[in-house]
Formats: structure tokens, sequence, C-alpha cells
């Protein structure tokens, strides 16, 4: 009876330590904040996917409906993606991608930066958000990973 409870223990111990080991060599996941924390967004690869495919989204965090210009997605200031989407309209919390990829490969030093253009109130506005890339410790399998927030894992 003894060896059967240090056999879960350990077991479990084995098991969460292969997920961790698995999640650092992972890469990294890159997240940002505008300056005025309205705006929060990432670029992440799919966690434990049998391809490389990585996708980015950009939350809206303010109290107004707001009608998104376009996002433009620059690698040490060289712009790497355009995406339009004039009239998509976004609440508060509401999140839109602005690429998919299977063909982005980053270092953790690099330096990226996400332009956001949206127009509330008849004015348009413009604001920067650096990505920070981010070690994974514990990477959900993609199956598992429902796309809620930056902040949810």
């Amino acid at each position: 009876m003894k060896k059967k409870r240090l056999f879960i223990p350990l077991a479990i111990l084995l098991t969460l330590s292969c997920w961790v080991l698995i999640s650092i060599t992972l890469p990294p996941k890159w997240v940002g904040m505008s300056e005025t924390e309205l705006w929060v967004a990432d670029f992440n690869q799919e966690s434990l996917a049998k391809t490389a495919n990585w996708f980015g989204q950009v939350y809206w965090h303010g109290h107004l409906n707001v009608s998104l210009i376009g996002v433009e997605l620059y690698h040490h200031g060289k712009l790497l993606s355009e995406t339009r989407k004039k009239n998509t309209y976004l609440g508060h919390n509401d999140a839109i991608d602005y690429i998919h990829t299977a063909d982005a490969a980053f270092d953790r030093d690099d330096q990226l930066e996400l332009i956001v253009k949206w127009e509330a109130n008849s004015h348009v506005y413009e604001e920067s958000i650096p990505l920070q890339s981010r070690k994974r410790f514990f990477a959900l399998p993609s199956f598992l990973n429902p796309k809620t927030s930056v902040y949810s894992m």
C-alpha cells in the first residue's frame, strides 16, 4: 500500500516536470500593452500544434465602442505585416486577429512593435504597442487553449 501511495505523487510530479520541460523549449510568446492601457496585443505560436501556426490578436480595453482602421506589425522598424480592418467595430474586451502566418520566427532579442489605428467620436487615433518576449513555463495544448485573454495563462 505504501508503494502505491508513493507511486501516484511521483507519477504526477514526473508528468508535470516533462510538461514544463516541453513548454520551456517552445518559442516565446510576444505580449504588450499600449501606454494608455487601452490596447493589449499578443503574437503567439499555437502551443503544441503539429505545424508552426503563429497568430496575433489585439484586444480593446476601452469603454467606448470603436471602429478599428488597421494594425501594422513592425520587426526592427521594418513593416512586416499590415492589416486593414475598416469598419470593424469593437466593444469593451473585444479581440480581433491581426495576423495568422506559418513562417514567423523571431529571436527573444528581436524588437517587435504594433501600431493600432482606430476611430472613435469622429476622431482618428493611433497607438504603439511594443511587444516583449515571454518564456512559457506551462503551455496548454492547442485543443485546450481558449483564446480569451493575453494574460489568462
